[in-house]
């Protein structure tokens, strides 16, 4: 795993929820532990990530997570459901330095956040992630998105995610990329 930068931070607040403090220390060092990794498997330049993240835990009763500009905020219904869960926390991560001037497409955003969580820091095999076998089953997003990526990544195109997430940052995103990187349409 590359080394930490100096400069990045993470500023937790669980004031709303004292009692998953823990949860959240846990979820703080790993935003610090997986920033360089996920920096370097979307190509960002240092110079210009992002080198603060604020991670809250809210008192909220529905819903998992969501992540707003530099902000990742986890719901307290997801950490008493699920403790073991903080794979979420590099989904968001992603999120974070994906700032991405316009979410859509979203199968892309969620795709490539699912695609780092589930395939490296879950480290699930292909034939894990859920298949979509209709014709834009791909744009099902989060997991079916995410193993798609893995798929073409390790079969038809190494790097596509850099050059789809730097196309995403430059609002230059087109379906055209796959065909330019693969040789093959989407449709």
């Amino acid at each position: 795993m590359s080394s930490p930068r100096s400069s990045f931070i993470v500023i937790l607040n669980t004031e709303e929820v004292p009692s998953q403090a823990n949860w959240g220390i846990a979820a703080k060092n790993l935003i610090e532990k997986w920033d360089r990794p996920v920096l370097d498997m979307l190509g960002v330049n240092l110079s210009t990530a992002i080198d603060t993240v604020f991670l809250t835990l809210r008192n909220v009763e529905e819903g998992i997570a969501w992540t707003d500009g530099n902000n990742i905020y986890v719901t307290s219904l997801w950490m008493n459901l699920h403790p073991e869960d903080l794979g979420l926390i590099v989904h968001d991560l992603v999120h974070v330095h994906q700032n991405y001037p316009h979410f859509e497409p979203g199968w892309i955003t969620e795709g490539i956040a699912d695609y780092i969580r589930w395939g490296f820091y879950d480290y699930k095999p292909l034939d894990w992630f859920p298949a979509d076998t209709t014709l834009d089953g791909y744009t099902r997003s989060y997991r079916i998105t995410g193993g798609f990526f893995l798929w073409i990544e390790n079969m038809k195109s190494k790097g596509i995610v850099k050059i789809l997430d730097k196309a995403m940052k430059s609002s230059e995103y087109s379906d055209s990329i796959f065909a330019e990187q693969t040789g093959l349409s989407l449709t």
